[in-house]
């Protein structure tokens, strides 16, 4: 069974809901409850990928010097665009 929940939302973001579930021509509360989804989806992601992180870190890994990504992301939108350093 769902849960009902009452959220105060700041009026652009309430604009933005509103306007979504418009465009989407669906209820506002089935919009919201999808965002909210995917927020805890992605977070639980992004939560994994940190660990897998640590967990290479404290296997050995040395991972990539801080100055190639940075480089890297540097050179992102120029006419020299880096590949990703490995």
């Amino acid at each position: 069974m769902a849960a009902s929940i009452l959220v105060r939302l700041e009026p652009s973001v309430e604009a933005q809901l509103n306007a979504l579930a418009h465009e989407q021509e669906r209820p506002v509360a089935d919009v919201a409850a999808e965002l909210i989804a995917s927020h805890f989806s992605l977070q639980a992601k992004h939560d994994r990928q940190i660990r897998d992180g640590l967990d290479e870190f404290d296997a050995g890994f040395e991972g990539v010097p801080h100055e190639q990504v940075d480089a890297w992301l540097a050179s992102w939108g120029t006419e020299n665009e880096l590949p990703p350093p490995q």
